[in-house]
């Protein structure tokens, strides 16, 4: 069955995507080539302008009936287009590079520890920022680390494709985190992780000014985890759901206060 949003693509059809994605931004095709050409590519099929016959016919036709639906993998504002960030699974959980196993998060941050966590998101907004192909090795340097921790991920190893891919993925993962309203933990209950970044504005995506260092001292402060470092070495998700529940807490704290002043004045 054909894919009806980013969400439901396989690894393959999402490199697919990507490879005509980064192509189109690269001015090398206009819109409507690159959704033809997604079409093909997912079909795996190699793209024919024969219409001579009724079948070649009847699949031009069913191509141009897909194109459509690709078209739903994007977003149009005004002249830009964007691929929808509406998935949370990885597409490349897994890079193999000359024999060499490199793991990445098999969805948003899962086994990602808050130490990589902030390195990703430095490396992501500087990448985003300046264009500078060493910010998007760091990122990637960030969420992949190779099974024998002895290897590292070089820029002449990596197919720009598969960066590509990585960089839309952990862009994906910021999208969901802040605007993660009402995410559950376990046992009915809920946190807020957008009440975090919701000072960030326009940038509200990157989470530029997210003080994640910043906390990550504070929490080494405060306890719960241990030390700095045992911050760190936290799962992100662990830290960062105790952030917005140290927030929530302080926020409650100044209501409580701010209720028991309005009374004492009456």
């Amino acid at each position: 069955m054909f894919p009806e949003s980013v969400g439901e693509l396989t690894g393959s059809q999402f490199y697919v995507v990507a490879q005509n994605y980064l192509s189109y931004q690269l001015e090398l095709m206009d819109y409507k080539t690159m959704c033809i050409n997604i079409v093909y590519g997912i079909l795996n099929m190699r793209r024919s302008i024969d219409t001579s016959n009724e079948q070649a016919y009847n699949l031009v036709r069913n191509v141009h009936y897909l194109s459509m639906v690709v078209q739903d993998f994007f977003e149009k504002n005004n002249e830009s287009v964007s691929l929808k960030l509406d998935f949370t699974n990885n597409p490349l959980p897994e890079i193999n590079i000359k024999g060499k196993i490199f793991k990445g998060p098999d969805m948003l941050i899962s086994g990602l520890s808050f130490g990589n966590y902030i390195q990703a998101i430095n490396a992501y907004n500087d990448y985003a920022r300046f264009n500078d192909a060493s910010d998007l090795h760091k990122l990637i340097g960030a969420l992949y680390s190779p099974k024998d921790h002895n290897t590292l991920i070089t820029p002449q190893s990596l197919d720009p494709v598969q960066c590509f891919m990585i960089f839309l993925f952990f862009a994906a993962t910021q999208h969901f985190i802040v605007n993660a309203t009402a995410m559950e933990i376990g046992g009915g209950a809920v946190v807020n992780l957008a009440q975090l970044f919701k000072d960030t504005g326009n940038n509200k995506d990157s989470g530029s000014k997210f003080g994640l260092i910043g906390a990550l001292y504070e929490l080494g402060k405060e306890g719960t985890f241990g030390s700095v470092e045992n911050v760190e070495n936290r799962p992100a998700w662990d830290v960062l759901v105790r952030m917005a529940q140290l927030h929530e807490a302080g926020i409650k704290m100044k209501r409580d206060a701010k209720i028991k002043r309005n009374k004492n004045n009456t």
